[in-house]
């Protein structure tokens, strides 16, 4: 799964209505704000082709000046396993693990004076 966030930037403020309608038919896609002549957006797509797609699509929109990709993270699935499958971290961090169970190694006393 891939994630980004992206501004759209319009050529003027009077085409935000029309471009927001045409941003909300994409499934992939969640507005979460907009002001003056800029549309805040999540997209959500299964892989990094498909994220482009839509960013192209998106920069096509009659009254779109610019878009512009401000966080893109790639690999969800990956990660989200790997920390399933992680050692004792994760297992600490349950919640049906009784705080007293938890042991702590490290040390702040350098940080202390």
């Amino acid at each position: 799964m891939t994630i980004s966030s992206i501004v759209i930037n319009l050529k003027k403020e009077n085409f935000k209505d029309e471009v927001i309608k045409k941003v909300k038919t994409f499934k992939e896609c969640e507005i979460v704000t907009s002001q003056d002549n800029k549309i805040v957006v999540i997209v959500s797509t299964k892989n990094t082709d498909e994220q482009i797609s839509i960013f192209k699509q998106i920069q096509n929109i009659n009254g779109v000046d610019d878009v512009a990709m401000i966080y893109s993270y790639d690999e969800l699935d990956k990660d989200i396993k790997n920390l399933k499958n992680a050692p004792s971290v994760s297992k600490i961090l349950d919640d049906d693990v009784d705080t007293k169970d938890v042991v702590y190694k490290g040390s702040i006393h350098y940080k202390v004076k």
